[in-house]
């Protein structure tokens, strides 16, 4: 199964250079996300080395996923995705400030006019605690 996902989004999604993703045509909706982690040498039951500690959300369709959502038609990308973060995750805008520097990788699918940017943001340890004690605030 995990094979035959991988070729259907292959098939979908389309890998662009970001700043040719904001010419697209206008019938496409744009959407940014963001994960935010924490590096860490902990090991799981004291065995198994964990990398790092990543923060996922429980999204309205009952899946797992990273903060973020649909980009406004007066919004970039990164705007939408600090915007979106803070209203999902209860916390300041800028309390997390996801930068360009934070940037990954943009995909984009002719079939559902959709173009997906996609951005990751390394934070500290007490920091992922701190969000994660704020989200019960978050929308």
């Amino acid at each position: 199964m995990r094979g035959s996902f991988k070729i259907l989004m292959q098939s979908l999604y389309k890998q662009i250079d970001q700043s040719k993703s904001l010419e697209l045509e206008s019938r496409f909706k744009h959407a940014a996300h963001v994960a935010i982690y924490s590096r860490t040498e902990d090991k799981q039951f004291g065995k198994y080395p964990k990398h790092a500690h990543l923060l996922v959300q429980l999204r309205f369709d009952g899946t797992f996923g990273f903060t973020g959502g649909i980009v406004d038609k007066d919004e970039t990308p990164l705007v939408a995705v600090n915007r979106e973060s803070s209203e999902e995750l209860g916390i300041p805008l800028g309390s997390v400030e996801v930068t360009q520097e934070d940037y990954v990788i943009t995909h984009y699918a002719d079939e559902l006019n959709m173009c997906l940017h996609f951005y990751a943001k390394e934070v500290g340890f007490d920091k992922i605690v701190e969000i994660e004690k704020s989200c019960v605030n978050g929308k």
